[in-house]
């Protein structure tokens, strides 16, 4: 009977839908003056069946307002924060047939003020709209590709050795 247990387990756990591993987030300013800002996300790991959707939540007590939700290969709806009054904000994408090539962004207006804004909570749904897989937005970690290029003298003193080189041999 224990051996059935864990075989159903496992059966059900390969139906699941291909989870999203990890979505990640950039934070750029937009309108200062009005804590205007834009989100930019970018979703890793395994693609998501058609019909199935994530909602990435916009809590009431620090968002005001959501807009220019932009999603290419999927169907945006962006469901305002206090509307109706006391909901959270919530950028909902549902994917499409055709293939995700790219990240998506939305506006937002921060109210929350301390450090400004920062990870959020996503959830998965599959197709019948069950929650499938909860998880935190992580910040996007980008590495500057390196800019250093040898400058005159370096390539100067590189020489000057190679002929010194060059001289003492014949000698």
């Amino acid at each position: 009977m224990k051996f059935i247990t864990v075989f159903i387990l496992l059966l059900s756990a390969a139906m699941l839908p291909a989870a999203i591993l990890s979505i990640e987030y950039e934070v750029s300013t937009i309108n200062a003056p009005t804590n205007e800002f834009k989100y930019t996300y970018f979703v890793s790991g395994d693609a998501l069946p058609a019909n199935h959707y994530f909602d990435i939540l916009f809590p009431n007590s620090v968002y005001t307002s959501i807009s220019n939700g932009i999603a290419d290969g999927w169907d945006l709806l962006l469901f305002q924060v206090n509307d109706p009054a006391g909901s959270d904000g919530r950028y909902s994408a549902l994917s499409m047939p055709s293939t995700f090539t790219g990240p998506f962004s939305v506006h937002f207006i921060w109210s929350g003020g301390g450090n400004g804004p920062g990870a959020q909570a996503f959830e998965l749904y599959n197709d019948s709209s069950v929650l499938q897989l909860s998880g935190t937005t992580t910040l996007r970690q980008t590495t500057e590709p390196p800019t250093g290029i040898p400058e005159p003298a370096t390539l100067g003193i590189l020489a000057s050795g190679l002929a010194l080189i060059i001289t003492l041999k014949r000698r």
